[in-house]
C-alpha cells in the first residue's frame, strides 16, 4: 500500500509541475504574493558591440565635448553636404580611420541636429 501511495504522490507532483497549477488562496507571505503577481521583467538587450557601438560611443563623446559653435558648424556641414561627402570629410578629419562607420556618424549627427 505504501508503494501505491508513493506512486500516486509522485504522479500528482508531476502533473502539478507539468500543468503549473497554483493555489488561488493567498499564501501567508504577502511579499511572496506580491512577487508572484508581478510580470517577469523584459530581458535586457545584449550590449551592442562592434563598429556600430564604437561609432555611437565616438559620436556621443564628440557631441558631449563640443562647444555650441562647434555643434553649429557640425550641423551646418551635414545640412549642406550630401551624406556621402559629409562622411568622407569626417573620415578625412579623423586621419582616414576605418574604425568607425562614417555614414552612421552622419545619420547620428543629422538626428542630433534635428532635435536642437
Amino acid at each position: 500500500m505504501k508503494l501505491r501511495a508513493m506512486i500516486a504522490a509522485i504522479a500528482t507532483v508531476g502533473v502539478l509541475t507539468l500543468t503549473a497549477c497554483t493555489t488561488t488562496e493567498p499564501s501567508s507571505d504577502p511579499v511572496a504574493d506580491t512577487i508572484a503577481d508581478q510580470p517577469a521583467p523584459d530581458p535586457q538587450p545584449a550590449p551592442e558591440t562592434g563598429i556600430d557601438a564604437d561609432t555611437r560611443d565616438a559620436f556621443t563623446l564628440t557631441w558631449a565635448i563640443a562647444t555650441e559653435p562647434q555643434r553649429d558648424a557640425y550641423c551646418t556641414s551635414v545640412a549642406i553636404l550630401p551624406p556621402d561627402l559629409a562622411a568622407a570629410e569626417m573620415q578625412a578629419g579623423a586621419g582616414g580611420s576605418t574604425d568607425l562607420d562614417w555614414m552612421l556618424m552622419v545619420d547620428l549627427l543629422k538626428t542630433e541636429c534635428a532635435s536642437r
